[in-house]
């Protein structure tokens, strides 16, 4: 072919139906050589199939795709599989006599059956990185030596081989660094002889786990990638030399890094950050990255990049977000990110910053101290996690509760340093409020992890709350746009003051849509973590609504009673046991209709309407106040009414022995122990 030939036509003209190929040499018996154009990048679905008698193919030095049926029940022997080549169509390659399948390093699509019924076939060799392997060898019976060149082992979704020879009669040949992983997984250990080998390659793709330890290695300076879901470890003193270090974070499946090694060496460094259209996203830089070099994989995608800024907030009490004018981002400090377009944001390193991602001691961010009038507005600042690996908030230096952002849910939630379990993803941004006491964030290096999943806290330091005072209850709101949670913490150590070291400033979601939930403190600040003293149990319970809609309460944790308060309906709940749904007009603000009453004792709880019906535990039974003409019902929990009368206005007791009961009063039902 003419260098000039560079496509082929669609079969039928059909251009708009990837199902036709070309078919241009289809059923060409005689045909038995062919030289492509070196300018092809693409063999188009069909091209030679059912050319029986080809023996003899030069391929594009360019190509980079070859498509289903492509090469099927050709007589093709030997095949060089050129180092550009990216993807192998779904047959491409059926009931062809090849002998030897040397696949390129960098291929990273090998769709199901690319290689079916391939008999003669004996040795293969697997590139660095395929997402899932699937059938792709199916029904290859002579399958002797699997060289499979990915870092850690590939991820299998139905046997490569099956339906082919026994793999316990296969040699696999594994990188020498990696031949721990391959043997404790559960698909690879299944060949019957594995071996370490070594392996020299220019490129390396992490996917899943591996381990260096005891000073294993790579070859001299390969292209790493640190892809999604893979989770890499380093110890040992030897160097470890990259030519360049690509690693994939985002929100979903990041990967992840924990070093140990003191001597991390590369040329250049840049993360991938996908993102979706219309989104913001919270992320903070791992080293010194200059905004004029940030790109976006579409060209033609503009974007958005923000930061807050505390001191605005602590002069007026909310607002803060501005837009990026300075020439480089700043590693630790946290951003916002948006898009008009999805697709992945590239954040390649200043040179003299990138061996910050490598670091292996205590990383410490600056807080901004802005004061204001108002604790809740004080000092707040936008970080995050400076490690490329999940980090556990527990070991951080300080007990403040720290705030995140939720993309998927659209919304803020307050995590608790000394109450909840949560890791920080990779690059994951948060609020916290600087303490008076302290200039820094210290991210002690024992909180790093590989995984989201927490650790045990045997060796975490000790945290100065006393939880043996502390209780805890978590409220949620939902509806159809989404939902939302504050928590109350009753501790009679506390105040009802602003707490900075307890309490959680309210932040309310970027999408009005999405419900919001939160208490108040003595101020009339929107709370969503509240730490204070029970005193009457009574807490202001706000919500605001983006739609009308139907709305329900729920508790997820209680330590002691919860009861929620209607006043508009008069309706009384027991959360600890029950939901409560109520349905809103429109869009609005609800300060003055909800009220909780919460107690860590149970035979203490008040259960009230307001001013019409009190419902609580006294010390021989149950006392009722109400209005005349009420009816009263106490039954035991396993549904036995004990008490069923009309009152008479004023206070009721009701005798009873020590136990659980169930009280309804009117329209509305509670849970009461008398001890």
């Amino acid at each position: 072919m003419p260098k000039s030939m560079v496509s082929f036509g669609r079969y039928n003209n059909n251009h708009d139906r990837v199902d036709y190929g070309t078919e241009t040499f289809r059923d060409c018996t005689s045909l038995t050589k062919i030289v492509f154009s070196d300018d092809l990048t693409n063999l188009s679905h069909g091209i030679c199939d059912g050319c029986t008698s080809l023996t003899d193919v030069t391929v594009p030095s360019k190509l980079e795709t070859i498509e289903q049926y492509a090469f099927y029940n050709t007589a093709i022997q030997e095949f060089d599989f050129p180092k550009t080549l990216t993807s192998i169509g779904y047959e491409a390659f059926r009931y062809a006599p090849l002998q030897k399948v040397i696949l390129p390093i960098r291929l990273n699509t090998l769709v199901d059956y690319a290689f079916e019924d391939c008999t003669n076939l004996t040795y293969i060799e697997l590139p660095s990185y395929i997402e899932s392997y699937n059938r792709n060898f199916y029904k290859c019976t002579s399958v002797e030596t699997v060289v499979c060149k990915s870092p850690t082992p590939p991820a299998v979704s139905h046997d490569p081989f099956e339906n082919g020879r026994s793999k316990s009669e296969m040699t696999l040949l594994v990188p020498s660094f990696a031949i721990a992983e391959y043997k404790l997984d559960n698909y690879w250990q299944q060949f019957g002889n594995i071996q370490a080998i070594d392996i020299d390659l220019d490129y390396w793709r992490i996917s899943s786990t591996l381990g260096m330890s005891n000073d294993q290695r790579w070859g001299e300076k390969p292209d790493v990638d640190l892809y999604y879901g893979g989770k890499f470890t380093v110890s040992g003193s030897n160097p470890l030399n990259m030519k360049t270090f690509v690693y994939y974070a985002g929100e979903s499946n990041p990967g992840s890094m924990v070093n140990r090694t003191e001597s991390v060496n590369t040329d250049s460094i840049c993360t991938v950050f996908p993102i979706s259209a219309n989104y913001w996203y919270f992320f903070t830089p791992l080293y010194e990255v200059n905004v004029d070099d940030i790109r976006h994989s579409d060209s033609s995608a503009s974007f958005a990049i923000r930061y807050y800024d505390g001191a605005t907030r602590a002069t007026n009490g909310s607002g803060g977000w501005k837009n990026v004018v300075s020439e480089q981002l700043h590693a630790g400090i946290g951003y916002i990110i948006q898009s008009n377009k999805a697709g992945d944001i590239y954040l390649p390193t200043v040179a003299e910053t990138r061996t910050s991602i490598f670091q292996t001691e205590a990383a410490a961010t600056v807080l901004e101290e802005n004061q204001s009038e108002s604790s809740a507005h004080k000092s707040w600042n936008l970080v995050g996690n400076p490690f490329p690996c999940y980090y556990d908030i527990y070991y951080l230096d300080f007990t403040a509760p720290i705030t995140v952002w939720n993309t998927s849910k659209r919304n803020y939630t307050a995590y608790s340093i000394t109450d909840d379990e949560f890791a920080l993803r990779p690059m994951q941004a948060f609020f916290v409020q600087k303490p008076d006491e302290l200039e820094n964030i210290v991210f002690p290096i024992a909180g790093r992890q590989n995984t989201s999943t927490i650790a045990s806290k045997l060796s975490a330091p000790a945290k100065d709350a006393q939880t043996q005072s502390r209780f805890l209850f978590n409220i949620e709101i939902s509806g159809a746009a989404g939902e939302d949670m504050t928590r109350v913490v009753l501790n009679e150590e506390s105040s009802l003051s602003y707490e900075l070291n307890c309490d959680a400033s309210k932040f309310t979601s970027l999408d009005a849509t999405v419900p919001q939930i939160y208490t108040y403190d003595a101020d009339g600040t929107r709370m969503a973590i509240n730490e204070r003293p029970r005193l009457d149990g009574r807490i202001a319970l706000g919500v605001t609504l983006g739609a009308a809609g139907d709305y329900t309460f729920s508790a997820s944790r209680v330590d002691g009673e919860l009861t929620l308060l209607d006043t508009k309906t008069n309706t009384v709940t027991d959360l600890s046991t029950d939901t409560y749904t109520f349905s809103a007009d429109g869009a609005e603000t609800i300060t003055d209709r909800f009220y909780l009453y919460a107690s860590a004792d149970a035979s203490g709880i008040v259960s009230a309407v307001e001013g019409k019906v009190s419902v609580k535990a006294v010390a021989d039974g149950i006392s009722i106040t109400a209005p005349a003409g009420e009816r009263a019902m106490i039954a035991s929990t396993a549904g036995v009414t004990l008490y069923n009368a009309e009152l008479q206005g004023g206070e009721t007791t009701v005798k009873l022995q020590r136990g659980v009961y169930v009280v309804r009063v009117g329209q509305s039902t509670t849970k009461v122990v008398v001890k």
